[in-house]
Formats: structure tokens, C-alpha cells, sequence
């Protein structure tokens, strides 16, 4: 369950919208901030719980795929900085064309982020206002999803989003466009409730538009076998491209029909990783298992591996096998 956080000092305060939704055939984007409509360089800090010493830093991208250790936790300080997001975000020039494109046509523009409130809402929103946005228009709201506890990011936007189906009749289309897959995927679920609205997916990659999909009023046409590989493809490049090896996954796909590895399951690994020392060298091998989301034995592996090898482990040079 997402439990709502409600703040005295909205960002949205004195800025409600009021217009006669029920005439209008409304359309609603919700725009994420960070990586879609400006490059941010913010850090999410990880911590010892137990010490507060820091661990890690991690960047917007790295967090949304990030796993806390048991004795982790997060610190979100320079999130909440309104000054440096300020001094620091740079537009992404193709997402600001399309935001006020959109405006000049009338829809509502929602900024949807993950972020809390910000340590100065005026100075926050002053990074929009001079990129042209009107941010004290009827029609562009902030929605700062930190600002609820409880349930992953994007169960939380999905929440948002279907407070604001409740709130307006007559809605035609909402669009969503978001950096991050998980989040944009949310309107799969929401379209199955609303068969009335147009839904339309937008993934922001490298500062480009990208169409992930429409749902309800137009069909989405449906992928030849080339598109279906290649966005398979993508996928699997997008998961393992952050991590130092491949992993050999053609038994596994071989046993399944095919299918590349994905969703729950029980996940075993076999691997060998060079090691060198001044004595000796020598392989550092064995398994390592995982029940639960493929991403997270992946991401689990690589700790796993970290910790194993060594300093000393080539973790380049590691040979993982996905067993059947």
C-alpha cells in the first residue's frame, strides 16, 4: 500500500487546476524530471546504517537499478538541494520542444519525479521558469512522488497518476515519458482499468523520444519477429551492460523454448574468475543461486563475485554460465 505524505507547503500551492475538465476531451502528460527533462547530477548517497560512514554514490541511472545491502540505507540530501539543481541541470532540448508544444495545445503538463520537497520550492521551480516553462499556470502541476511512503517508485507514480483519472472526467489521452522502463511500464496496468483512455509510452534515451507503445483507443501494431528480437536485444544489453562480464545464457534458453531470462524464478550461476597474486594464479570457481527477479541475481552475482574474487580477481575475464 502507498501511504500519502501530505506537506503544508505545497509546490503546487496556489497553482490548482480548475478548468472545466467534463468539456474539454482533457489530455495530461506526465513528464518524469531527472534524465527527461534535464541531466541532473545529483547523487543518491548510500550509507552504513550502523556508522552513516558513506559507501557509494550513485547517480540517477545507477539508482534505479541499484540494490541496498542489509546494513545500507539511502540519503537523499543532495536531492532535496535546490540551489545546486539549479546551478547544475542542463535541458534536454527534444523533451523541452515537446513540453511546450503540448502547453501551446492546451493538454496539462504534470512533472511526475521521484524526488521529495525540495529544500527551497521557489528556487526548484525557477529552474523551469526560465526555460520558458510556466510553472505557475493552471495547467503545469508538480508531483514529487518521494513525498509518499512506502512501495517502489514506480507503484508510487502509478498512485499519482490514478488520482488524477479519479479527479478529471473526460479524459482523452495521457501520455507518460520517463528515462527508466519499470516507470513507463506502469501504464500497462493502468490502461486494463480504462479502457475509455488512450494511454501512449515514451522512454527518454541519450536526450531522444522514444514511442514504447500505445494502449486502448489505438492498437498497437503488433511486432514482426525481427522488431520482437532486437527489443529483446535492448534489453538484455540494458541489464547486462553495466556489469564487467558476460553471461552465457544459451543452456537456459535452450532448456526454455528460446526465452531469454526474465521475470521470478530460481537462478543458478556457474562461474570462473581468474585471480592473480604475486605467489600465484588461479581460477576462483563455483555457483552461486538466487530466488526471486532475474535483474536482482544478476546484480546480487556481481557483488557475490566482487566479494569472492578479491581485489585481485579479474572480474573481466569471468566466464558465468546461467545453468537450465
Amino acid at each position: 500500500m502507498v501511504r500519502v505524505f501530505e506537506t503544508e507547503k505545497s509546490i503546487n500551492r496556489g497553482n490548482d487546476f480548475n478548468g472545466n475538465a467534463d468539456s474539454m476531451g482533457l489530455k495530461i502528460s506526465f513528464f518524469d524530471i531527472d534524465e527527461t527533462v534535464f541531466h541532473s547530477f545529483a547523487h543518491v548517497l548510500v550509507r552504513n546504517k550502523h556508522t552513516g560512514d558513506l559507501v557509494t554514490k550513485l547517480s540517477n541511472a545507477e539508482f534505479n537499478s541499484h540494490v541496498l545491502a542489509d546494513d545500507e540505507m539511502y540519503d537523499y540530501s543532495e536531492f532535496q538541494d535546490a540551489k545546486f539543481f539549479k546551478a547544475s541541470s542542463k535541458v534536454i532540448k527534444s523533451t523541452l520542444k515537446e513540453i511546450k508544444k503540448q502547453f501551446a495545445r492546451g493538454d496539462m503538463i504534470v512533472f511526475l519525479t521521484a524526488r521529495q520537497d525540495m529544500d527551497n520550492n521557489a528556487t526548484f521551480k525557477d529552474t523551469f521558469r526560465r526555460q520558458g516553462i510556466r510553472v505557475n499556470d493552471k495547467r503545469v502541476r508538480f508531483e514529487l512522488a518521494g513525498n509518499l511512503k512506502y512501495g517502489p517508485i514506480p507503484q508510487r507514480k502509478m498512485y499519482i497518476i490514478g488520482k488524477y483519472i479519479k479527479r478529471f472526467k473526460n479524459i482523452e489521452e495521457i501520455k507518460i515519458y520517463d528515462d527508466h522502463k519499470e516507470n513507463v511500464r506502469i501504464l500497462d496496468q493502468v490502461a486494463r482499468s480504462h479502457p475509455e483512455i488512450k494511454f501512449s509510452k515514451y522512454l527518454i534515451k541519450n536526450g531522444r523520444i522514444i514511442q514504447f507503445g500505445q494502449l486502448n483507443k489505438e492498437r498497437e501494431p503488433m511486432k514482426s519477429f525481427k522488431e520482437h528480437y532486437i527489443s529483446e536485444e535492448q534489453e538484455l544489453e540494458e541489464l547486462f551492460g553495466a556489469i564487467p562480464f558476460k553471461i552465457d545464457t544459451i543452456k537456459w534458453s535452450q532448456k526454455n523454448k528460446g526465452k531469454q531470462p526474465k521475470g521470478q524464478g530460481n537462478w543458478k550461476f556457474d562461474f570462473k574468475v581468474p585471480v592473480r597474486s604475486p605467489m600465484a594464479s588461479y581460477l576462483d570457481d563455483g555457483e552461486y543461486t538466487f530466488k526471486g527477479l532475474f535483474k536482482k541475481a544478476v546484480q546480487g552475482l556481481v557483488k557475490y563475485l566482487k566479494r569472492s574474487a578479491g581485489p585481485k580477481g579479474n572480474l573481466k575475464q569471468a566466464k558465468v554460465v546461467l545453468q537450465p
